[in-house]
């Protein structure tokens, strides 16, 4: 059974082969990735959000934005609404800041407190830590250990990541609200399914603030489970803001959206 915000649009199979396990560790994979990149993605903004620097509360996306006169905590609070990527979200967490993420060794630590994607209870230990600037790009490392959604069947995925992360620090000014970055990555876990899985970035992953799915890039993924590895998880590049995803197994093809209100049942 495919999560509910991962629904294949069409396909083309090898029946000769049984895919179970290459979508299950596939889905696994890309609601890992989305779920941990989210909360990254709302703290870039929210850092440089004129209305949260100036009066120190905010909305962005479905949530309510708090900080603290010093700007050394963050507190996302959503209220149970759903958001440009059509996810409903509810609970909070909380960013705890030590200084400018462009200043090597400045550190973010991630608090969920009953956050929930949906009907998946988001858990993790995930700390962000600034590399410094190289050439025009800010650099951060996010390491997330312990990482643990629960799915509205009682199954789980546990995840665990080590992610660079590419700012571009031209455009990642207050008051800019389309600003790119890019994220390289390698992760493993265990899936829905307990199957074991690894992968990492094959071409890196490219985001814009301003859209709010993966807009590029490209994983490689890897199970003991699985005849053929490593098999290819494409978020298709296409020009402006695009929700399309491609499963290549051995060239077997799965293509899938992101946008619930995309989606023909």
């Amino acid at each position: 059974m495919l999560p509910a915000f991962l629904v294949i649009v069409s396909c083309r199979k090898n029946t000769e082969t049984n895919l179970t396990a290459y979508l299950n560790v596939a889905d696994n994979i890309v609601i890992a990735e989305t779920v941990y990149d989210y909360p990254v993605g709302m703290i870039l903004r929210a850092l440089k959000d004129t209305a949260l620097i100036n009066y120190h509360y905010t909305f962005i996306d479905s949530a309510f934005v708090l900080s603290d006169a010093d700007f050394t905590q963050l507190t996302f609070t959503f209220l149970g609404k759903f958001g440009p990527d059509t996810v409903y979200r509810t609970g909070n967490f909380i960013a705890y800041i030590t200084g400018d993420p462009s200043i090597k060794g400045s550190r973010i630590v991630l608090d969920f407190q009953g956050y929930f994607e949906d009907d998946h209870y988001v858990f993790g230990n995930d700390t962000i830590e600034s590399s410094g600037i190289a050439g025009n790009w800010i650099v951060l490392v996010n390491t997330l250990r312990d990482g643990l959604i629960f799915h509205y069947d009682s199954s789980t995925t546990r995840y665990n990541a080590t992610k660079d992360i590419y700012i571009n620090a031209i455009e990642w000014i207050p008051g800019n609200s389309s600003f790119h970055y890019f994220i390289k990555c390698q992760g493993s876990g265990t899936t829905t399914q307990r199957f074991s899985f690894s992968y990492e970035t094959k071409d890196s992953l490219a985001f814009q603030s301003s859209c709010p799915w993966i807009l590029g890039g490209k994983i490689n993924m890897s199970s003991p489970s699985l005849e053929v590895n490593p098999c290819v998880i494409d978020f298709i590049e296409e020009d402006g803001c695009n929700d399309r995803i491609r499963y290549d197994f051995f060239g077997n093809i799965y293509y899938l959206r992101k946008n619930s209100k995309s989606l023909k049942h």
